[in-house]
């Protein structure tokens, strides 16, 4: 069976991973986990978005009212809707952990 598949937007990272579905926005995000990157593609408007990190980022999910949360190696932070500064929720650094 010949299977056809479409590149819904070209993006390079150095460990892309976790890609989840934001129904409210209508976009795609991802993470490039080494890249300390989060991405977003909106296929409606074809708009796109690279948020860099402080650190590592091993996932990025959206929030009810807006905006991401993020892990990190030292903790949860959040990124408020609009381009709201980064907060940290839960910050707690161990020297050698990965993110």
């Amino acid at each position: 069976m010949n299977r056809v598949f479409d590149v819904a937007v070209r993006a390079e990272a150095s460990l892309g991973e976790g890609p989840t579905w934001d129904a409210a926005a209508d976009r795609l995000i991802w993470v490039d986990i080494l890249g300390s990157r989060v991405h977003t593609y909106a296929p409606g408007d074809g708009r796109r978005t690279v948020m860099a990190t402080e650190q590592h980022v091993g996932a990025a999910k959206p929030r009810a009212g807006g905006g991401l949360v993020v892990n990190l190696r030292d903790g949860i932070g959040l990124y408020g809707p609009g381009g709201a500064p980064f907060t940290w929720l839960v910050r707690d650094p161990v020297p050698g952990r990965r993110g």
